[in-house]
């Protein structure tokens, strides 16, 4: 006992990070192993009659009460962390619920919150992008037309050989532009 208790405290050491925490836990541990001494050394003795035993059985019984709310309610926490780490972004832990986690509850809430909003400003983003590219697209289509109607009409015509060139260049990229926006991307 001694030995995991000076294990404890070395672990708390250690954890420099959680540390005021680890001091919390540590000296309640300590405290009830203190009540828990003087309970099993007063039934040993036998004089004091059966308060001792009511006591050390109701004091257990409740840290086992307490122990089993805490895990309860980390199992709703845990719980609502793995639906958001799913894409349930409208999960919401109700922080009434969860008085031993209320503040990581809150800061899940709030995280959860702050997240759908990003996603629904990149998704508002992507379709104002889209329509973007629809519109200039369309924009495009029209003069183009008539890009590609002009460079197939002169390539119909005898040109010298530098303008054949060139227009076979315009061909080239006027049907490249095309392409795209038939697509629907402009690059």
């Amino acid at each position: 006992t001694v030995l995991g208790i000076l294990l404890a405290v070395l672990c708390a050491v250690l954890a420099v990070r959680h540390i005021h925490i680890i001091v919390r836990v540590v000296a309640a541990f300590i405290l009830y192993l203190a009540v828990q001494v003087v309970l099993i050394t007063m039934m040993a003795q036998g004089g004091a009659g059966a308060l001792p035993t009511f006591i050390f059985v109701m004091g257990n019984l409740s840290v086992l009460v307490l122990l089993i709310l805490v895990a309860v309610q980390y199992g709703r926490v845990k719980k609502g962390t793995e639906k958001m780490a799913q894409g349930e972004l409208s999960t919401v832990v109700d922080e009434k619920e969860v008085p031993f986690f209320k503040e990581m509850a809150h800061n899940l809430n709030s995280s959860g919150h702050a997240i759908k909003i990003a996603v629904e400003q990149a998704t508002q983003s992507e379709r104002m992008k889209s329509e973007l590219i629809t519109n200039v697209s369309h924009d495009i289509k029209t003069p183009l037309t008539s890009i590609i109607n002009y460079v197939d009409l002169l390539q119909k015509q005898e040109l010298p050989e530098t303008a054949e060139e060139y227009l076979a260049v315009l061909a080239r990229q006027s049907a490249r532009l095309k392409k795209l926006t038939e697509e629907g991307c402009v690059e």
